[in-house]
């Protein structure tokens, strides 16, 4: 929506990977690692697969992307 503001979409990725790749190491709490979706999904075959978790997991990405869509639908090159 605001162009210069672009390269903060880019902001939730990278803290979900840090958060995934370092959130064990450096011992951070559990609700620090909440904020990465990949720490709500189960790891297949070691854990059943949780049908909500995955499915609100799917709402919010199917979200995202078509405000994402919007948005880019929206531009204005010019």
């Amino acid at each position: 929506m605001l162009p210069r503001l672009g390269v903060l979409a880019w902001l939730p990725l990278i803290g979900a990977v840090v958060v995934m790749l370092l959130g064990p190491v450096l011992r951070m709490p559990g609700r620090v690692q909440g904020f990465s979706p990949f720490h709500h999904l189960p790891a297949i075959p070691a854990e059943d697969v949780s049908v909500g978790v995955t499915l609100a997991l799917l709402a919010v990405a199917t979200l995202v992307s078509f405000v994402g869509q919007f948005a880019f639908w929206r531009r204005d090159i010019g």
